[in-house]
């Protein structure tokens, strides 16, 4: 389990430092629409999009880096009041539902991404298909994330029964 940990973790370093490069952007992007329209009266139009681009990017990372992380809201106050046993069953039950939601993104994300790819953006004339990347990535990161739990789990129950 530690080899899996150790190769996913480059992966999951790149998309944080993403995550922090996107919401800089988004920054940037939106200090120049307000001061082209305070200053020129005029508002690039595609500032908006490039900046919804950047927050759909940013949120879709930032999720499957923070399940990876355990970041998320959790009712841990409920889980710790089970049983060792119940609390690993519940905690794998919760990664396994997390595999099936990840699934439904990638392959319904990619359906997305070529059925849209040949259409452009009004405002920066990129291809349409580039708004609905991120779901096929986030998928791929949150199965990455959820099997890596899932064999953590696995392995501290295997841990528990060699010390008895």
């Amino acid at each position: 389990m530690e080899k899996y940990t150790r190769s996913i973790e480059p992966l999951f370093a790149a998309t944080r430092w993403i995550t922090v490069i996107l919401l800089s952007l988004m920054v940037i992007l939106e200090t120049y629409e307000i001061s082209m329209r305070t200053f020129t009266d005029n508002t690039p139009s595609w500032t908006k999009e490039l900046v919804l681009l950047c927050m759909v990017w940013m949120g879709c990372l930032g999720s499957a880096f923070l399940h990876r992380e355990r970041g998320h809201i959790a009712l841990e106050f409920i889980v710790d009041k089970m049983s060792p046993t119940v609390k690993r069953r519940v905690l794998i039950g919760g990664e396994a539902i997390v595999l099936v939601f990840s699934a439904f993104l990638l392959v319904g994300g990619i359906t997305l991404v070529t059925e849209f790819m040949h259409q452009p953006l009004p405002g920066t004339k990129m291809p349409a298909g580039l708004s609905y990347l991120p779901l096929p990535v986030t998928g791929f990161l949150l199965c990455l994330a959820a099997l890596e739990h899932i064999g953590v789990e696995r392995a501290s129950r295997e841990e528990v029964r060699d010390e008895t």
